[in-house]
């Protein structure tokens, strides 16, 4: 028995060893939902073709705990369907997770924040979303996969080109 005992201390002790790299998904919550449908009831009353649909999607992120490298990632997606002018439905979910991210290199754990974390984080938005829609008396809707790896790195040499076009009239946009 007490053999057992060293192996828990000794595991214990090494768990509590500074790591340099860690992730980890903590907690994935539903932080803020919204399903408005300003054409009912008479839209289900219409003979129409499939709406147009537009989806939004930002990304937001906010540290909890700083030494324990503890984030709040925030997923927002708002889809807005319509036919000629009329808004058939906007259904809004913003998906949160809570996520250790501890790295040395601050652009690694933004990269983390603004790809991993949202990637994790949509598949419960997307079925969220659905069930809204669905539950609104509109067809079902599945969200497309999103490439956030994609967009981050057009943000990034967006911030690029702004940054260059600053450093040659000497100041900023």
């Amino acid at each position: 028995m007490a053999n057992n005992e060293n192996q828990s201390g000794a595991a214990a002790a090494v768990s509590d060893a500074p790591q340099a790299v860690r992730f980890e998904a903590k907690k994935a919550y539903l932080k803020d939902v919204s399903f408005e449908s300003p054409s009912t009831p008479g839209v289900f009353t219409q003979k129409w073709a499939d709406p147009k649909i537009d989806v939004q999607a930002a990304i937001s992120y906010r540290v909890i705990e700083e030494n324990f490298g503890i984030f709040d990632v925030n997923l927002k997606v708002t889809v807005t369907a319509r036919r000629e002018e009329n808004v058939l439905y906007l259904a809004e979910v913003q998906q949160a997770g809570v996520f250790q991210i501890q790295h040395p290199d601050a652009d690694a754990r933004q990269l983390v924040c603004e790809v991993t974390c949202p990637t994790i984080l949509l598949p419960f938005a997307r079925e969220e979303l659905n069930s809204l829609i669905t539950k609104g008396g509109f067809d079902p809707f599945l969200l497309a996969p999103i490439n956030f790896e994609a967009l981050y790195r057009t943000k990034k040499n967006q911030e690029k080109e702004q940054a260059g076009r600053a450093d040659e009239t000497g100041r900023p946009n």
